[in-house]
């Protein structure tokens, strides 16, 4: 990438070394957004999801929710399949 921008991006910037990532607050977000994470986790298009155990999920986000557990990535990987799913109505299976 460095390569490829040398010329349209400074140099001082392409040559940085001090550069980090930063952390998301996934867990923050969901937790302000606890009724549209379990109106997700109790909607139709995750009753579809034959491998998604739903009763599972909900336990693990209230633990998740109420602190008793870490944040697991989980939880916000099938938020954004049961969302992808319902924008572009995705069946799978017999469904």
């Amino acid at each position: 990438f460095r390569k490829a921008m040398r010329g349209i991006v400074p140099d001082a910037i392409l040559d940085r070394r001090d550069k980090l990532g930063f952390a998301t607050p996934e867990r923050l977000w969901l937790t302000e957004l606890d009724l549209w994470v379990s109106n997700r986790l109790n909607s139709e298009s995750a009753r579809r999801l034959p491998f998604l155990n739903l009763p599972e999920a909900r336990k693990e986000w209230a633990a998740i929710r109420d602190q008793k557990k870490r944040f697991d990535f989980r939880i916000w990987r099938w938020l954004s399949l049961i969302r992808w799913s319902e924008q572009f109505q995705v069946t799978y299976g017999g469904n």
